[in-house]
């Protein structure tokens, strides 16, 4: 046989699925501007649809007028285009400001492998990037080599984690969405500046944003002769003799893919430079939103689960024993309702009345199906407010004996009087003093938290920049931790509410009491045969087990009472706690040999789970809202710079400066 989900699961399952779904693409929507260029690297087609097999950088770096760290970078940038008409030329992003700090960035020039100017480039500008454009109206195919050249200004930083003056570079910057082959950077080092170098402070990191994989780096070594326009460079910037002394790093990294790039760091001694400490990123106010996010999550889910436990515990602290019989004054349909389990009510409330002959019910083709049981009436006589109740909602309130019900009907169109039976469950309990209203501002907290870390997760997304958590943590786990924030942040306004449901009432004293009776049945239910036995058998009713059959009403320890007869009486106790099955496996151990145990046709239709199914059905619509106003009866019962430097060998690819990125045009 078949398990399927219940209704009332089911139907969370579905809304749990359609809520996950709604946070993946908003999700979706928030990660999408870091993925972007990921995505377009695989699947991408046009301008940025082709390779850089090589990209040499050489850095020529000094300590020029007031100590202050300047840079003349040349890239030579070697570019695979395809053979049809696709691309004019690259675009290459340099950064104008970092962290607050003006790089003063300058564009030197544009030329071909042969030294001979570009006629066709040119810049713009906004607030934080230069574009380099190398386009003109001419068609380029193959392969096509590009040389710029730049400078800058104040590139050298001091970093307290490191304490060092830090060189921390990024090579090719993350925004690319091209392959590139091979990717070679040399750094010289004027000879003022190189006096300042610290033993073993030179690292490389390569891969995307985020790896600790290391490059290999040699140096330092003697540098070579400086080419002419980068010794009138270093003199206008105030260094007369940059070469004498200078010295050299070299690393190289091959195959590397879309937003991959090489970083270097070489740190020298504090004091070296006039360096400038970079804005730590991780300032209190970048941590708000993220902040606001994770504590909606993560602290919202906690506090939901802690209130709904708190708000369900069971006031009465007497220890629970086990018990053999029903309670004396609290029906199975009220039992369900003192231990908010409403969904399971008229399953429980049917197999007693069928235990009892008030009800018969037939079995036909598999029986395995809510659709191969039938429900017969047989009578009313001896039947209480509850029995009468929950008569009236599987048949009719004047339903005669010989009416029948379909549980497959049933169960999937629930007649509006036993979901009116359901709703008036939570009603009744109260009115008996078992329940009474749980306090609102637990529910309110759950709800704030909601709207607060929806709220901040669309601002984390789309208007605070990943950056500004990526450098305020650890190397690696900055976007994990911007994702992880956003998700939290829309977890507590869809996840939270979903899964933790806080309970609408709580439990009186009296309530209490019934429940710790009602544990008493259910550890009575768990015993095991020999233990359940001696439980049963106290001085009142020491011929409980003596042979023969009683009527469901008969006295205790009365002439012919059967162990088998008290373990049917508790059958509805059973599916009240979902423990039928093991509990028919009891009684038909429990019985003499030859013995009929009770009626098969409802045993079978218990084992099937049909009457469960269909009380979940019904549950399912008894706990939907009740539109205002509506008369459905129910009444009340509708209830940039990194943050950390990298010559420690602490340090991450994309970390540094520089950045930028390349794309084509």
């Amino acid at each position: 046989m078949s398990h399927r989900l219940r209704p009332a699961r089911l139907r969370r399952t579905r809304l749990l699925l359609s809520a996950l779904a709604f946070a993946f693409v908003l999700v979706a929507g928030a990660v999408a501007p870091t993925a972007a260029s990921a995505v377009q690297a695989s699947a991408r087609t046009g301008v940025d649809d082709f390779a850089f097999d090589s990209i040499e950088v050489e850095y020529w770096l000094v300590r020029g007028e007031d100590d202050r760290s300047n840079l003349y970078v040349t890239e030579t940038i070697v570019a695979s285009f395809p053979e049809i008409d696709q691309n004019h030329g690259i675009v290459r992003k340099l950064p104008r400001v970092l962290s607050g700090i003006d790089l003063g960035t300058r564009v030197e020039g544009v030329t071909d492998a042969d030294g001979r100017a570009i006629p066709a480039w040119s810049t713009d500008t906004d607030d934080e990037w230069i574009y380099i454009h190398t386009a003109g109206d001419e068609f380029v195919h193959g392969e096509q080599t590009y040389v710029i050249s730049y400078s800058m200004s104040d590139v050298v930083l001091r970093y307290q984690d490191t304490a060092a003056d830090e060189f921390y570079w990024d090579v090719t910057g993350l925004d690319h969405a091209q392959p590139m082959g091979r990717v070679a950077a040399i750094v010289n080092v004027a000879g003022d500046a190189a006096g300042g170098l610290l033993d073993d402070h030179s690292f490389c990191y390569q891969g995307p944003h985020g790896s600790t994989e290391r490059c290999g780096i040699d140096g330092p070594s003697a540098s070579g002769l400086w080419p002419a326009p980068v010794r009138e460079w270093a003199a206008d910037v105030g260094v007369q003799d940059a070469v004498s002394e200078a010295v050299q790093f070299v690393t190289a990294a091959v195959g590397l893919g879309p937003r991959e790039n090489v970083t270097v760091a070489i740190g020298f001694e504090q004091g070296t430079f006039a360096a400038a400490s970079p804005a730590h990123a991780s300032a209190w106010w970048q941590w708000v939103l993220p902040g606001i996010a994770l504590l909606a999550g993560f602290g919202g889910l906690a506090f939901a689960l802690v209130m709904r436990r708190l708000l369900r515990r069971n006031p009465d602290r007497s220890p629970v024993i086990a018990q053999y019989s029903p309670p004396a004054r609290e029906s199975v349909t009220m039992s369900a309702g003192i231990l908010d389990l409403p969904g399971r009510a008229l399953a429980a409330h049917a197999a007693e009345l069928a235990v009892r002959g008030a009800i018969e019910i037939r079995a036909s083709a598999g029986r395995a199906r809510p659709d191969d049981f039938e429900l017969v009436l047989i009578g009313r006589d001896g039947l209480g407010v509850d029995d009468r109740a929950a008569v009236g909602a599987l048949f009719g309130y004047k339903a005669r004996p010989g009416a029948t019900t379909r549980l497959g009907t049933f169960a999937k169109q629930p007649p509006k009087r036993a979901v009116v039976y359901v709703r008036g469950i939570a009603k009744r309990v109260r009115q008996g003093g078992y329940r009474e209203a749980a306090p609102r501002w637990p529910v309110r907290v759950v709800a704030a938290a909601g709207v607060a870390g929806f709220a901040s997760a669309l601002l984390t997304s789309f208007v605070f920049p990943e950056a500004s958590v990526r450098d305020a943590v650890p190397a690696g786990l900055g976007h994990v931790v911007w994702v992880v924030a956003i998700v939290s942040g829309l977890f507590a306004a869809v996840g939270t509410p979903l899964l933790v449901k806080l309970p609408k009432t709580v439990l009186t004293a009296a309530g209490g009491e019934c429940v710790t009776y009602l544990h008493g049945i259910r550890a009575y239910l768990r015993l095991a045969e020999e233990e359940r036995l001696a439980a049963a058998q106290a001085l009142h009713t020491a011929d409980l087990v003596s042979s023969g059959r009683r009527s469901f009403g008969q006295a205790v320890g009365g002439p012919g009472a059967d162990v088998v007869n008290l373990y049917e009486r508790l059958l509805p106790y059973a599916v009240l706690f979902g423990m039928q099955r093991e509990w028919l496996d009891v009684i038909r151990a429990a019985a003499p040999a030859g013995a009929a145990t009770g009626d098969t046709p409802l045993f079978e239709a218990i084992r099937a789970d049909s009457l469960t199914n269909a009380s979940y059905a019904v549950g399912v619509l008894a706990a939907a809202p009740v539109a205002r106003g509506s008369s459905g009866g129910a009444g009340e019962g509708a209830d940039g710079w990194s943050s950390d430097g990298g010559s420690s060998g602490d340090g991450y690819s994309g970390g540094g400066g520089g950045d930028g990125g390349f794309g084509g045009e």
